[in-house]
């Protein structure tokens, strides 16, 4: 649970920056007006080969421009669509501080969404800026990701107010283009637009080379590179190596006569005469640097190595882009540099032709070491896996994963899973253990979760001398182990047996993981019947909590709330949920604050107060793509339930509509099988009997028992389908099922679905005509659920639930919580003619659940203050509700009040008393 929003990729800041101009820029003013005259429009798509200055054209008419703009340079590693939509998010935030939030929430989260839902969070987020903006696109040839193409297309589809879009690409995109131009949408500018003309060559030359050339010579530059800036500015480069410039020309026409037309030829041929005459080191540096995607001095440095042919990388850097030997700053302190990208494709063939393979593994190698050093960890793993060094890659990965899972930064790691070859990762246990946790913690897969387990295991033989780091591995395996066999409830001591080992093995570092392994160990302790011990337990993991820096986490704090819930103790679970949501409500992580709020709505809707349980659901569900799947679904199921509750079906099933969508927008498929579930037993809450029925006898009789943590358990759904169906056959089959679930729910100890088995047990036992056994029954059930306070476990059963307690207050007499359920009923009670309480009774009005809760904690002896801190509300509240209560008892002190609440059973005989 302990999430965090920094779960979006880890993007290189550079990439923002729109790159620096050159010197010798020539001012294009006829293609900048035409730049501003499409900003009329939704899109400008400059498209056109490499080296026809596309870049430089679009960053100079920003220069100029008045309107804010943001700039993106994508690359093959931008081809996912968190990434992308993470850059253009950080992009405009850096115009915009504060914008955007919604869509980078969904970005943040451990599921991500379809393109469609990212789509129109940013629609909605950029119609909210106050100003126009430009957004460029530069590079977007890179880009071929469908999910990509998919979020740019509906962005253009909707044309926005306050967007213009620039697209900087070699070749047309797979964008709907023709709708654009038909509707007069979209400004093309392309190659034969961008080659210079005869004017602009000669400007061009003339600044290049410091004097003018004749007309002959512009002449041939014109036709043998027909206007290419690419061409032109190495042709300039050669020219700058002589005084006879007509000579050179002359030469260089010569030779390019000889080449094939295409530009890539050309473009070697010119390359090759500006390398042969720069200084040896300096085309050493280049070569020896030209795998890099960017570079700055302190890397060029550990690259050239201590004895290279350049003194310092910095300098070598800044004189290469003065001298426009395609190298340009990408940000405007010029700490970062990148090659342009065809002269380093041509310089990067020479650099294998020249130095061999083995050579550019080093280089990788050295680079990948460097990278690593200052935390830049994708572009380190990407050198090492480049250079084949996955020993020192999967060691990188080892040293930081858990620090990833403590922060759930899991989509994060799991981009780092995808760089590694299917078989690397099949020969490693701390790679295959990273994608257990994957598996588990987004996606629930348990089957490959074990499976991943096991392999991992069967390869910790192989770790000769390393004792230590296998033991830890193996505690980990025991942990992930543990977690499956806990969902599944069938065997608790085994639980505890793991979960023990895995704690005493595993490092304290590894707080994700540990945490899981002392909330099972608590839950299996819970399901033994050792509650006390379970409570211990979660007590010693809390010490946890707290690091030594200080900072305050919550997951193991929060994760008492699973054994409150499964030990229907409601103040217990609210005081755990809102100690996890204060923990977490400013920190950004949105995937604890979920777990927190679902919490909480889990609590307050049992104690009927369905404002706050709403409340609480529609807070998960609002950032339901930053929270976990199962947190969703279950919060939706809250929601949904208090629909119903308030007697507005068609929302109800509207939420669940709601919650399939989403579960297959986030291809969490895995989960459709529960909310088939709920489906069916909200159908038959609303009468829909024949659907619910067929879902009973088909996927319900088949469901296996498993531990039941969560608000909604499937399995308790068919026997409540067979009860409203009311025929013999179905009552018998009711009852098999209903035997087999008090079976297993008293082995396991869990009182809140105990609480539900026999209340419905009494609902059978009374339709079978036994009301004898049926109101002992409902009483047993009260007797569970008055210490917690839960009643919506009563109301959601219906009238004949609510018939049933008018007949156990004629035999037991109105009081204690048998009161305070029966006005729990009263809105349906009133078409009933559920009795009134008594005013002469001691307990002469019911309670309401706030009311018990401050007695209870009254019981404990908590001052005002203390309960008011407890319940999260103000003293004089307090006050209030303790003048309430005494009033309703008819006493004077709190000794009085708890003495009385004891003894007419609102208390328990045993509660600690003044």
């Amino acid at each position: 649970m302990d999430g965090s929003s920094a779960a979006s990729p880890n993007l290189v800041r550079t990439k923002l920056y729109r790159p620096r101009l050159p010197g010798d820029l020539v001012q294009r003013t006829r293609l900048t007006d035409w730049l501003s005259r499409g900003l009329s429009r939704t899109l400008t798509l400059v498209v056109a080969p490499a080296g026809f200055g596309k870049t430089i054209l679009v960053s100079s008419w920003l220069q100029g421009c008045e309107r804010p703009s943001v700039w993106v340079s994508l690359d093959e590693k931008d081809n996912d669509l968190r990434t992308f939509a993470a850059y253009l998010v950080a992009a405009v935030r850096g115009v915009f501080p504060g914008s955007l939030a919604r869509t980078q929430s969904l970005l943040a989260g451990v599921t991500l969404t379809s393109a469609a839902v990212i789509a129109g969070s940013l629609i909605n987020d950029i119609e909210e800026l106050d100003r126009d903006l430009i957004l460029v696109l530069d590079d977007y040839h890179a880009i071929h990701d469908p999910a990509v193409h998919e979020l740019l297309a509906d962005l253009l589809q909707h044309p926005l107010q306050h967007l213009h879009l620039v697209l900087v690409t070699r070749s047309d995109p797979p964008l709907p283009l023709g709708l654009l131009r038909a509707g007069d949408h979209m400004t093309e500018i392309r190659a034969h637009d961008l080659r210079f003309t005869g004017e602009e060559i000669s400007l061009f030359m003339a600044n290049a080379i410091g004097v003018p050339l004749g007309t002959e010579a512009l002449t041939v530059l014109a036709e043998r590179t027909e206007g290419w800036i690419a061409g032109l500015r190495l042709a300039a480069l050669t020219l700058q190596q002589t005084g006879d410039a007509d000579t050179r020309i002359a030469e260089v026409d010569r030779r390019i006569a000889e080449l094939d037309a295409d530009n890539r030829y050309v473009m070697d041929y010119l390359m090759s005469e500006v390398l042969r005459l720069v200084p040896p080191g300096v085309e050493a540096f280049l070569l020896r640097t030209s795998f890099l995607d960017r570079l700055c001095g302190p890397l060029a440095d550990a690259v050239m190595g201590p004895d290279g042919p350049v003194p310092d990388g910095k300098t070598q850097l800044q004189w290469l882009e003065r001298q426009g030997l395609f190298t340009m700053a990408m940000d405007q302190a010029g700490n970062w540099y990148r090659y342009h990208r065809l002269f380093r494709m041509l310089l990067r063939s020479r650099l294998e032709r020249q130095y061999g393979a083995t050579a550019l593994a080093r280089l990788h190698a050295v680079a990948g070491a460097w990278f690593a050093g200052q935390g830049l960890f994708e572009e380190a793993l990407e050198h090492m896996l480049a250079g084949g060094d996955s020993v020192s890659a999967i060691q990188l990965v080892a040293q930081h994963r858990h620090e990833l899972l403590n922060t759930e930064q899991r989509s994060r790691l799991e981009s780092w899973l995808q760089l590694f070859p299917a078989g690397t990762i099949a020969r490693s246990p701390d790679l295959l253990l990273a994608r257990a946790w994957i598996l588990l913690l987004g996606r629930s897969d348990f089957a490959f979760v074990v499976e991943a387990a096991n392999e991992a295991e069967a390869l910790l033989g192989q770790m000769e001398g390393q004792p230590g780091r296998e033991r830890q591995l193996r505690g980990e395996i025991a942990t992930l182990r543990s977690v499956v066999m806990g969902f599944a409830g069938t065997d608790p001591a085994a639980v505890c047996r793991l979960t023990t080992m895995a704690l005493e093995a595993m490092p304290r570092e590894w707080y994700l993981a540990r945490s899981e392994a002392w909330l099972h160990l608590a839950l299996a302790q819970q399901m033994v019947g050792d509650l006390d011990t379970a409570y211990a337990t979660l007590a010693k993991a809390q010490e946890e909590d707290v690091t030594p820096s200080g900072m305050v986490k919550g997951r193991n704090a929060g994760s008492a709330g699973f054994v409150y819930w499964m030990a229907a103790d409601l103040p217990g679970l609210l005081d755990a949920a809102t100690g996890l949501v204060s923990t977490y409500a400013a920190g950004g992580r949105d995937e604890s604050l979920g777990w927190g709020r679902y919490m909480l709505a889990c609590a307050h809707y049992q104690r009927n107060e369905l404002d706050p349980a709403a409340q609480n659901a529609e807070a998960v569900l609002q950032k339901r793509y930053t929270s976990h799947p199962i947190c969703v679904l279950q919060s939706a199921f809250i929601l949904a339930s208090v629909h119903q509750a308030r007697g507005r079906p068609e929302q109800a099933k509207r939420m669940l509509e709601v919650a399939g969508d989403y579960l297959r927008e986030t291809g969490s498929q895995g989960l459709l099988g529960l909310h088939q579930a709920y489906a069916a037993e909200l159908a038959a809450v609303q009468g829909e009997l024949d659907m619910a029925e067929r879902w009973a006898a088909t996927v319900g009789s088949h469901l296996a028992l498993a531990a039941m943590a969560f608000f909604y358990a499937p399995q308790l759904t068919p026997p409540k389908v067979l009860l409203l169906l009311n025929t013999p056959a179905s009552r018998r089959a009711a009852a098999d099922a209903l035997s087999r679930l008090h079976a297993y729910v008293l082995a396991t100890h869990n009182t809140r679905f105990t609480v539900e088995v026999l209340a419905m047990q009494a609902l059978l036992a009374d339709a079978e005509g036994d009301e004898r056994a049926a109101l002992r029954t409902l009483a047993q059930s009260v007797a569970l659920a008055r210490r917690g306070g839960l009643l919506r476990v009563f109301i959601d059963l219906g009238p004949r639930m609510a018939h049933l307690f008018v007949r156990l207050s004629s035999s037991e007499g109105v009081h204690g919580f048998v009161a305070v359920v029966l006005a729990a009923f009263a809105p349906m009670g009133q078409a009933m003619h559920l009795p009134v309480p008594s005013r002469e009774q001691a307990s002469a009005e019911a309670l309401t659940p706030r009311e018990l809760e401050v007695l209870w904690l009254l019981a404990q002896r908590f001052s005002d203050k203390e309960i008011a801190q407890r319940l999260g509300i103000a003293e004089p509240t307090v006050a209030r509700h303790t003048a309430n209560i005494y009033a309703k008892l008819g006493v004077s002190s709190r000794r009085e009040a708890v003495a009385t609440a004891a003894a007419v059973g609102i208390l328990p005989s045993g509660e600690r008393r003044f």
